[in-house]
């Protein structure tokens, strides 16, 4: 199974949320595809000392926008169509992804 993760929602992202990725990986055995700012998550590897090119099960798909936490859900729905809400949407409506977290 192939799961899309907001890489960039939550509280500590995206080091967090890559933590989980690749403990996910590593106990369930399920692809995980994170979708966020690649710039960002590239970063956020760099200070967990880990290569992207290494990381195996786990992909990085480029969602230049995000949801900041004090936006109104709404609004950013609406106006932010690269957000990474809305990319791991189009991954799931286009079957790239089995699923959404």
């Amino acid at each position: 199974m192939k799961i899309a993760l907001d890489a960039m929602g939550g509280d500590y992202a995206p080091e967090e949320v890559i933590k989980g990725a690749l403990l996910a990986v590593k106990n369930l055995g399920e692809e995980i595809v994170l979708v966020g700012n690649e710039i960002i998550i590239g970063e956020a590897l760099d200070r967990l000392g880990l290569e992207k090119d290494k990381m195996k099960g786990v992909l990085i798909h480029h969602a230049p926008e995000s949801v900041g936490m004090g936006e109104s859900p709404v609004d950013a729905i609406r106006k932010k169509k690269k957000s990474s809400i809305w990319e791991s949407i189009r991954l799931l409506k286009e079957k790239k992804v089995d699923a959404f977290v």
